[in-house]
């Protein structure tokens, strides 16, 4: 499993640290603040994988409209990269617009040569999409993931679309996902997250004798309980009581990454025997 760690160019330094390799990026956060793919990779000492992400719900938010002409450019220089910078790189259909045009989006940025991850809106397109993309590309994601339902109702919901997508070994990436419990309950090939930046001084810890993780609130309960485990890891306790934004996203990115490789080792791989059928559309590049 790939817990894609959301990040910008500040952000990256703890990432490359703990030697942190999949990471998510936002196109329209590189556009806004004039910066590259090499920007970002040349923090990190080692090959990283890259979810290179349009950034669409944001610059929605903001009432910025996404040009697919450039989003497309973008992707073709940035794929130029890898042939001077080893990096593994993905990236999704622009999904902005109507159901109809996001679909357009996808035709016509393979047109482009372009290899996008199509998207899924479970709320707002059918399922009969879901299925024939499944059918087509061996790399699916699903976005607008309403975070409003209940977590049970939103489990049965998520793993119906993997019954869908196991028949086809393809691979779901979710898109925005901060539930712990949703991820363990869900066997997806990927997600993404911001937890570990620690928004509005939240923790994250595995515990390792109930294979579980715990989020709390830094303020919420005496920590004394984990100093020992917090130091241990070379991070100042002190300033994690203080509410320390950049300690607490140390803490948390090394705690997700046991989360990340106990989620690998729990949920069988459907879609391994995937790579035996070159026949499909990779997403990919």
């Amino acid at each position: 499993m790939k817990l894609y760690f959301v990040t910008n160019l500040d952000t990256c330094k703890i990432l490359a640290h703990y030697g942190i390799r999949n990471i998510l990026v936002s196109y329209y956060y590189l556009q806004k603040n004039k910066t590259t793919i090499r920007d970002i990779i040349k923090i990190f000492p080692y090959k990283v994988n890259i979810f290179l992400d349009c950034g669409a719900p944001t610059a929605r938010s903001k009432g910025v409209k996404i040009d697919i002409k450039e989003y497309c450019s973008f992707l073709k220089i940035t794929s130029n990269t890898i042939n001077t910078t080893p990096f593994e790189l993905v990236y999704p259909n622009l999904d902005v617009g109507d159901v109809d045009e996001i679909l357009s989006n996808q035709k016509y940025m393979e047109q482009q040569n372009l290899h996008p991850i199509p998207v899924f809106y479970p709320d707002d397109m059918n399922w009969d999409v879901f299925e024939q993309m499944c059918k087509d590309y061996d790399y699916v994601a699903i976005g607008k993931i309403n975070a409003v339902k209940d977590t049970d109702e939103l489990i049965t919901e998520l793993n119906d679309l993997i019954g869908i997508a196991k028949p086809y070994k393809t691979k779901i990436h979710l898109f925005g996902v901060t539930s712990h419990q949703v991820l363990e309950e869900v066997p997806c090939y990927s997600a993404d997250s911001t937890n570990w930046l620690g928004k509005y001084g939240k923790l994250s810890y595995f515990n390792p004798n109930l294979d579980e993780m715990e989020t709390f609130h830094w303020e919420d309960q005496p920590l004394i309980w984990l100093k020992k485990e917090i130091e241990r890891e070379g991070i100042d306790y002190n300033k994690i009581i203080d509410g320390d934004s950049q300690e607490i996203a140390k803490f948390n990115c090394i705690n997700l990454l046991k989360f990340e490789n106990y989620l690998t080792k729990k949920h069988q791989p459907y879609w391994a025997e995937r790579y035996a059928e070159p026949t499909k559309k990779s997403g990919t590049e």
